[in-house]
């Protein structure tokens, strides 16, 4: 194993302790305590950066090794993914959002809990594991699976962390929500739990979104020097 491997595995690792150990109640409480809300914040932003640049420049310099490789039906299923991906993300952060930080304090009701939030409470982390999961599908090498392996699965612990978190400290908002949406996609409206309406989505976020997507292809190859194209 090399070095830059070596060096790509302790920034991955850095990277998730880093916001586990953050968002733990014991050490997020003392530190919010001798800092602030606020103070906390700008801590936990400093060393989310500090960790991400660390771990995409440890990316860059590892060497390619190459685990599977993805046929054009892998490049298929994740040029797919990636519309659910940007609806999810522009709904997530355009709409009220009382799973995101700094949001806790938003009522329950109808322009909380409605649109996409049907489909699920996180749709911003959802975003978030499947863009990862699509990049290392197509990519197959073993810098890219632990690369977008650790954003996945830093997504999919954080929705859990702050469902079970919130429920912890007797969240009124989060009560309502737990009751009437659902961390799965698609679970609380199987269930009956939830009904879903595009007007309550908004149909400007879907359009928002489709140009987000149609945005991210065209710059995918300028930028990262990949087509993102199957054909």
């Amino acid at each position: 194993m090399t070095g830059a491997l070596l060096n790509l595995i302790a920034a991955a690792t850095a990277f998730t302790g880093s916001h586990v150990a953050l968002s733990h109640p014991p050490i997020r409480n003392r530190l919010v305590a001798g800092l602030g809300e606020r103070g906390f914040r700008a801590v936990y932003t400093l060393v989310a950066i500090a960790s991400l640049t660390w771990l995409v420049m440890a990316y860059n310099r590892a060497p390619h090794m190459e685990i599977w490789v993805a046929g054009d039906w892998a490049r298929w299923v994740a040029l797919g993914m990636m519309p659910f991906a940007a609806v999810l993300l522009v709904c997530g952060f355009t709409a009220p959002n009382p799973t995101l930080v700094g949001t806790e304090r938003l009522g329950s009701g109808p322009m909380v809990g409605g649109g996409i939030f049907a489909i699920t409470r996180h749709p911003v982390l959802w975003s978030v594991a499947l863009w990862a999961g699509a990049h290392a599908l197509v990519r197959g090498d073993l810098a890219a699976i632990i690369l977008f392996g650790t954003l996945a699965g830093l997504a999919l612990i954080g929705m859990a962390h702050i469902d079970l978190r919130r429920s912890a400290a007797g969240d009124t908002t989060y009560r309502w929500l737990d009751a009437t949406t659902s961390a799965v996609p698609f679970q609380a409206l199987l269930t009956g739990r939830a009904h879903l309406t595009f007007a309550a989505i908004g149909w400007w976020r879907l359009a928002l979104a489709l140009a987000v997507f149609v945005g991210l292809i065209a710059l995918h190859a300028p930028v990262t020097g990949l087509d993102p194209l199957p054909w």
